[in-house]
């Protein structure tokens, strides 16, 4: 098992009752939305970012 870099691990924002999903590109990670997700929590919306199996790992 591959262990999830630690700056690459998913989030969650909670917030108002509208949510969004951000996924990362192919070669992406979820760091990569943090700052997005962040910014959509500011504006009320509760926000999860997803990391796909396999990505971010080492």
């Amino acid at each position: 098992m591959s262990a999830i870099i630690p700056t690459a691990e998913p989030f969650f924002f909670p917030g108002g009752r509208t949510g969004c999903l951000l996924i990362h590109g192919f070669t992406g990670a979820p760091k990569e939305m943090r700052e997005m997700g962040e910014y959509l929590n500011q504006q009320g919306y509760s926000v999860l970012g997803v990391r796909l199996t396999g990505h971010a790992t080492q």
